[in-house]
This record gives structure tokens, C-alpha cells and sequence, in this order.
């Protein structure tokens, strides 16, 4: 009886810790290495894009979480970019773009 309050407890703990959703999120999987994108996660809720296609853009903001999405408001560039907002829902170690609340499952940002 002991063994079996103890292995609930044990799995109780063990589901309810949060997962570490902080670091950085890629596109170095790709083949395509002539576009980059890049988003990190800092754990005091900041967030960094980094973007390079023919130009390169960088963007800080910040982000919150709701549910199993994370919502990055970013801050306009220093490029003359306009603030943007970003959705993504969190799948294990991936972050897969959301856009009018569907999911695009055939482009994710990879953690490193």
C-alpha cells in the first residue's frame, strides 16, 4: 500500500511541473540556408526575433503565455518595421506558427 501512495505522489509531482519552454527556437534544420529565422525565449518573459533573408531584422519585444500558445508582441525595428505580433503553439521542443487560429504544421522553429 505504501509503494503505491508513494508512486501516485511520485506522479503527481512529476506531471506537475511546468516545462521549460525557455532558449532558442530555429530554423537550422532546413535545408534552406538562405533564410533564417530565430526566436529566443528569456525566462523574464522577453522575447528576441532574428530574421535574415537578403535583409536582416531584429526585433525585441515580449511574450506570455496562455494555454499551450505563446504570444510574442514585438517592438518596431530599428529598420522602420512596424511592431508585430506572433502566435505559436508549443509541441514538445517545437514552436509551430499559428495564423488566423490554424496551425501550420509544415513550418516550425526547432529548440536548439
Amino acid at each position: 500500500m505504501k509503494k503505491i501512495i508513494l508512486l501516485i505522489g511520485f506522479l503527481i509531482i512529476f506531471t506537475s511541473c511546468s516545462k521549460n519552454i525557455y532558449g532558442k527556437y530555429n530554423t537550422s534544420y532546413s535545408r534552406d540556408k538562405s533564410a533564417f529565422f530565430q526566436i529566443t525565449l528569456n525566462s523574464d518573459n522577453t522575447v528576441e526575433k532574428t530574421e535574415i533573408h537578403t535583409i536582416s531584422i531584429f526585433a525585441k519585444g515580449h511574450y506570455i503565455l496562455k494555454e499551450k500558445q505563446v504570444i510574442c508582441f514585438l517592438d518596431a525595428t530599428k529598420n522602420n518595421f512596424p511592431p508585430d505580433t506572433l502566435t505559436f503553439k508549443i509541441k514538445g521542443n517545437k514552436l509551430y506558427f499559428v495564423k488566423k487560429g490554424i496551425v501550420n504544421t509544415k513550418f516550425y522553429l526547432k529548440k536548439e
